[in-house]
């Protein structure tokens, strides 16, 4: 079943044709496009407008920071104090009471050792 491949048996026969001239035409219509763009000037009004949308988008970022920086300020954590806390956990029953101290007790990222 061993058979060679003779490229020299299969011919040299182009599939398709161009017309004469058309990879000239080609690459003159791409250089002429591509320099007539380099030559335009940039739009005054669009520049300015991106420029507008730039500040107002930085802006907007500074005052969510800002807003968001004051938001973590005061938050619900801070505001309950140790009592509420007690108060909250006297208020659960005995088995609940005794599962959150063993919960606490054998929490392994709380009781976690730095070797």
């Amino acid at each position: 079943m061993e058979k060679k491949f003779d490229l020299d048996k299969i011919g040299k026969r182009m599939p398709y044709n161009v017309p004469d001239g058309f990879f000239d035409t080609i690459e003159a219509n791409i250089l002429k496009e591509t320099t007539e763009k380099e030559r335009q000037k940039p739009n005054r009004r669009r520049a300015r407008l991106i420029a507008i949308r730039a500040v107002i988008a930085v802006a907007a970022c500074v005052a969510f920071l800002f807003v968001f920086n004051t938001y973590m300020k005061t938050s619900v954590t801070d505001n309950v104090e140790m009592s509420d806390i007690d108060y909250a956990f006297s208020n659960l029953s005995t088995d609940d009471q005794a599962y959150l101290v063993d919960m606490y007790q054998n929490d392994i990222f709380i009781n976690e050792t730095i070797n």
